[in-house]
Order: C-alpha cells, then sequence, then structure tokens
C-alpha cells in the first residue's frame, strides 16, 4: 500500500498495481485520435495489441447509434507505466514487475498528473476542444497469496479484520469459495469507496490467491456542484484508502507477513 503520511510501511507488501484515472467528456474523440495519440507518445510509450472493450461507465444513459470504442493500452518504454485510453476515460497504471519495489504514490501520482496534462494539450490542439473532468478515480490492487499469508479459503478470516474466525466450525463446514463487495460513503465530499474481496487464479505456483481492491471515485460538492481540483481529491482519497487498508485487515497479518514498520 502506499505511504500512510506516517512512519508505517511495509516491507513485503502484497500490492501489485495502482491506477489513477480521469473520466472526462469529449464529444469529438473517435478511434483517429488512438492511432494519433500513439503516435505523439511514442518516444516513451508503445501501443499494446489487442485492443479492451472499455471500462463502464456508471452515469451514461442513452442509447447511441454508433459501436462504443475500444480502450487502448500505451506501455511505457522505460517503467512499469502503463496509460489506458478509451473516449471518456484517461488511466495511468503502475503494475509490479518481478520483485520491484513500490515507488510510492508520490511519486505515481506526479507520473499520472503528467500524462493526463500532456494528453490533454495535445487533444486540445488536435481536435479543438478542451476536454472537462466529470470524475476522478484512484484504485490500489492488492493480491494475497501462500507467501503473502493465504493459501485457503479459510485464511480470509486471519487476514481480514472483519470476519469471524469461526467460520468453518459449524455446520457451515468448509469454506470452497466467496466474494465479497462494500461500497462506503467518503468524508468531506470526496465520493464513494468501493472494497472488493474475492478468489482468483493464480498465474504463479498457487492456483488460487485473494483479490483485495479498494477503488474510490470521486463525488460532487453539495454547495458547488463541482468536483474538487485534482491534488486535492487525490490526496486525500489516497489517505482514505491507506486508513481503509489498515482498518480492515489484521494486526496479524500486517506484522507477520506484510512487514508492517
Amino acid at each position: 500500500m502506499p505511504e500512510t503520511q506516517t512512519s508505517e510501511s511495509f516491507l513485503n507488501p502484497p500490492l501489485i498495481e495502482v491506477v489513477c484515472g480521469v473520466q472526462f467528456e469529449a464529444p469529438s474523440f473517435s478511434s483517429i485520435h488512438f492511432g494519433l495519440y500513439a503516435n505523439h507518445v511514442c518516444r516513451r510509450f508503445k501501443y499494446i495489441a489487442p485492443e479492451r472493450s472499455p471500462l463502464s461507465t456508471s452515469d451514461s444513459f442513452g442509447i447511441s447509434e454508433l459501436p462504443p470504442l475500444r480502450r487502448v493500452w500505451y506501455e511505457s518504454i522505460e517503467d512499469s507505466g502503463l496509460i489506458q485510453l478509451q473516449s471518456n476515460r484517461f488511466l495511468y497504471n503502475w503494475r509490479r514487475k518481478d520483485q520491484e519495489e513500490y515507488p510510492r504514490f508520490t511519486r505515481i501520482f506526479p507520473a499520472f498528473e503528467k500524462e493526463w496534462e500532456v494528453f490533454r494539450e495535445w487533444y486540445s490542439g488536435e481536435a479543438g476542444e478542451l476536454l472537462i473532468p466529470t470524475k476522478y478515480q484512484l484504485t490500489y490492487l492488492n493480491e494475497v497469496d501462500s507467501e503473502k499469508g493465504w493459501k485457503l479459503p479459510k485464511d480470509t478470516s486471519t487476514i481480514l479484520s472483519f470476519l469471524n474466525p469461526s467460520w468453518g466450525e459449524s455446520i457451515l463446514h468448509e469454506i470452497l469459495s466467496q466474494q465479497h463487495k462494500f461500497q462506503f460513503r467518503l468524508p468531506k465530499d470526496l465520493g464513494i469507496l468501493t472494497v472488493g474481496i474475492q478468489q482468483i487464479s493464480n498465474k504463479k505456483e498457487d492456483p488460487q490467491c485473494l483479490l483485495i481492491e479498494f477503488s474510490a471515485s470521486s463525488g460532487v460538492n453539495v454547495d458547488t456542484f463541482e468536483i474538487p481540483s485534482m491534488d486535492y481529491w487525490f490526496s486525500d482519497a489516497n489517505k482514505a484508502i491507506v486508513k481503509s487498508f489498515l482498518s480492515l485487515t489484521t494486526d496479524e497479518i500486517q506484522n507477520n507477513y506484510w512487514g508492517r514498520q
């Protein structure tokens, strides 16, 4: 997980990916812009095929005669950065490679902010329209396998602080699979925090692992009916995710497997 704005950190965190994103309105965006943008950033990012299905937009309504544009990946040539672009969303990912050390949110966010401004300025000159941000999103993905303290479904109660460790000792018997999803309202009109927990297939030695996702999405200020400034929102959303991570996972797993300092 990211730094906690305190002295706490982890030597062996389960964090595998961080995603900073902005949703926007761009009525003139078309498929041609994917290629033009690839040419614009080709010295730093390379286009990755195949194209993906677009991420859904929860507040989209109506019926269009045109099929939705795809989502395109551009992978950094120099580091673990990844840009995902679709007609109404710009995402910047940090993805852990091998035993790479987590570079901290204080490095990931500036990289995202820089690439967003590069894209925003380029698109404004190319399409002749300003991009209007409508929502921010910050997501942390944590993969807990046997090295991080999870081998079987019953181990989940030793990881999540709100689960009863007596599961499986009564008529319920052995847990086979699980999927949890919770939504919390964030303070100060920050928006919504979604926490998702599920078993997934693992490409490593373990057949399965536990994926824990924290995803914050911005809200609208009740007084101004506008979203906050980008710096302000991402800073506070990051703090909220860190505190939630520490609160919803046990001291035992943090100390014994993740090396909390």
